[in-house]
């Protein structure tokens, strides 16, 4: 139960910091999304609109999201899931 609450709060068990940010897979997961929909934009160009900026800014903030998702897990699910539903 300590070690979950720990967790949750940022800190390891012992009460020390959290291990480094996952900047890799953030960065690898923000350019697989990217690259994906604009591969798949690009194949469904039969009456469907284009990726615009804003799209664009919305998958990168829902991906960069992820960034604090050992840290504080529970904002970072409410907050990719209120990007997504945007």
């Amino acid at each position: 139960m300590v070690a979950a609450r720990a967790a949750v709060a940022g800190h390891r068990a012992d009460g020390g910091p959290a291990g480094r940010w996952p900047w890799r897979s953030t960065v690898l997961l923000t350019a697989f999304v990217l690259i994906g929909s604009g591969f798949a934009a690009h194949g469904q160009q039969d009456g469907r609109v284009a990726l615009d900026p804003f799209a664009r800014v919305l998958l990168v903030v829902a991906a960069s999201l992820l960034l604090w998702r050992h840290r504080r897990p529970v904002p970072v699910v409410f907050g990719t899931a209120a990007v997504t539903a945007v």
